[in-house]
């Protein structure tokens, strides 16, 4: 009878790498969300090769009956939800940045109409009131045909 010599401890540290890699290995399943005619979604795991369950009808746990299946689709693994997690945080990083642009473009806009605003008042200052006597547009037009220069 042969008998197994006794492991190295280079040997035990690799066996415990092999071990511990093999465990972070992703199990050849997809798991699926199933829509159904009933209005309740299911999940579902198969092997990770088939494609979309081809039943034409699921039982529903819900409701207890089997209903045609209206859509299915695979639920993200790890993977693409953190990849759609940073495109969510690069998106909103962007519209931070946007929504800065645009506050400073308000300031200056209204530090111009700020100063529009006082130099209409200080032209109004300097305008004197009209303290003529008032008439009528009609008097106004007669007054300017009598004074027309009209040579002789």
């Amino acid at each position: 009878m042969h008998t197994i010599p006794p492991l190295t401890p280079s040997a035990v540290e690799q066996l415990r790498t092999l071990i511990e890699s093999a465990a972070t290995i992703e199990s050849p399943m997809r798991e699926w969300e199933i829509s159904l005619a009933c209005g309740h979604t299911i999940r579902y795991r198969q092997h990770a090769t088939l494609h979309a369950p081809d039943a034409p009808t699921w039982p529903c746990a819900d409701c207890g009956h089997r209903y045609r299946i209206t859509g299915s689709v695979p639920v993200n693994d790890i993977r693409e939800r953190a990849r759609r997690f940073r495109e969510a945080q690069i998106e909103h990083r962007r519209a931070l940045d946007e929504v800065a642009r645009l506050k400073r473009q308000l300031a200056r806009a209204e530090r111009r109409v700020a100063a529009a605003r006082a130099s209409l008042s200080r032209a109004e200052n300097d305008v004197e009131p009209f303290s003529g006597t008032s008439a009528t547009r009609r008097e106004i037009d007669v007054l300017d045909e009598l004074t027309q220069y009209r040579p002789a």
